[in-house]
């Protein structure tokens, strides 16, 4: 599964976790929680690798999720990921 590894650019130092997490009128997320779903699936492997940047100049951030056990597998798709963007 491909999915991002936030769903808002990084936020500022001086914003707290109450600045964040809302969900707008069209039901969708905003928030930093978008890996703590695979911290509750250990036999999945997840990773995250460099997307891309904001409009702003901010780094984004793309989170692989593996078959189950196939860690491997999970790493070299990472890997991949990474040659072709950087």
């Amino acid at each position: 599964m491909i999915c991002p590894t936030t769903a808002v650019p990084a936020p500022l130092a001086t914003q707290t976790d109450r600045d964040l997490g809302w969900i707008d009128e069209g039901g969708r997320y905003h928030g930093l929680d978008m890996t703590a779903p695979f911290n509750l699936v250990g036999q999945c492997p997840a990773l995250t690798v460099p997307s891309g940047f904001t409009s702003g100049g901010l780094p984004t951030g793309l989170q692989i999720v593996g078959r189950r056990y196939r860690d491997l597998e999970t790493l070299k798709l990472g890997a991949l990921v990474e040659s072709v963007s950087g």
